[in-house]
């Protein structure tokens, strides 16, 4: 996948990276091969590379049956007490590749990493292509 060339603002960045357990958790939407949209809460979602979000799908046939058919997916995320709301998106594919699988289940919080002891989850990497939001209380977009 090619890199992108998004750079997530450096507060939004901070912010996801403790965002499930400072319990503002970020809501993950895709598309079912029905068609059918699907949201969900991944408490692994986390900043990776520039550009990149990732996460660990401890139900993996879930996001896997959905990105295989539509791999665009969207999220949200907003922390009223830091006043900062965003909406991300981007393409998303499974991550097979052993050593970037590894750092990517590093890359989630401990306690998520816990609830999957063997690693029989899924790697997922977003590309991002466009970010929206706010940041105490002033608008941006990045593209």
């Amino acid at each position: 996948m090619a890199k992108s060339a998004i750079v997530i603002p450096e507060r939004l960045r901070a912010l996801l990276s403790t965002a499930s357990d400072d319990g503002y958790p970020v809501i993950a939407a895709s598309v079912d091969p029905d068609g059918q949209p699907e949201l969900a809460y991944y408490g692994s979602i986390q900043p990776f590379e520039a550009g990149t979000l990732v996460l660990w799908a401890r139900q993996p046939a879930h996001i896997a049956d959905r990105l295989g058919a539509h791999p665009k997916l969207s999220f949200m995320y907003r922390n009223r007490a830091e006043r900062v709301s965003a909406r991300l998106y981007g393409t998303a594919h499974v991550v097979d590749e052993p050593e970037r699988r590894d750092a990517i289940f590093a890359a989630a919080p401990q306690g998520e990493q816990d609830k999957d002891p063997g690693r029989e989850g899924v790697a997922i990497e977003v590309e991002l292509t466009r970010i929206t939001g706010a940041i105490q209380g002033e608008p941006f977009t990045v593209s």
